[in-house]
C-alpha cells in the first residue's frame, strides 16, 4: 500500500487527487484537514452570529408598521452584524455566511464544488445552532 503522507495510507477506490493517486477514504482525510476545518467552522460561528443578532432583534422589536422603529432596528442589526463578522472571519473564510454567496463565488469560479458543499453544511449546522439558541431564548 502507498504512502499520501506520513500519516494516512492510500487503502482501496482509487480516485485522483492532485495528480496522485490516493483512495476515497485518504481524499475525504486530506478534504477534512484542520487547516480546512477553520474555514467552516468560521462560517457555521458567523451565520450562528447573524441569525442569532438579524432574527433575535426581529423577533424582539418585531417588524410592524405601527411601531415604525422595527424596520430600522432590524436592518441595522443584520447589517452590523455582517460588517462584524467581516471583520472577525472575513480573513479566514471570506465570510460568506449565506448560502446564496457562496453560490455565487462558486459560479464565478472563486471556490470548487467540494468547497462550496462544505461551506453550506456548515452554514445552515451555524444557523441551526443559532434557531436553538433563539428557541432557548424566546
Amino acid at each position: 500500500s502507498d504512502k499520501v503522507n506520513s500519516k494516512f495510507y492510500i487503502i482501496d477506490c482509487y480516485n485522483i487527487y492532485e495528480g496522485r493517486k490516493v483512495s476515497f477514504i485518504a481524499t475525504l482525510i486530506v478534504i477534512m484537514t484542520p487547516i480546512s476545518m477553520k474555514k467552516y467552522i468560521a462560517e457555521a460561528i458567523g451565520t450562528m452570529v447573524l441569525v442569532v443578532l438579524g432574527c433575535g432583534t426581529a423577533m424582539l422589536v418585531g417588524c410592524d408598521a405601527a411601531n415604525g422603529g422595527g424596520y430600522i432596528l432590524t436592518a441595522l442589526a443584520f447589517g452590523l452584524s455582517i460588517v462584524a463578522m467581516a471583520y472577525s472571519i472575513g480573513n479566514i473564510s471570506g465570510c460568506h455566511i449565506n448560502p446564496a454567496v457562496s453560490l455565487g463565488v462558486l459560479l464565478s469560479g472563486g471556490m470548487d464544488m467540494r468547497d462550496f458543499i462544505s461551506y453550506v453544511v456548515a452554514q445552515c449546522i451555524g444557523a441551526l445552532i443559532g434557531s436553538g439558541i433563539l428557541a432557548m431564548i424566546f
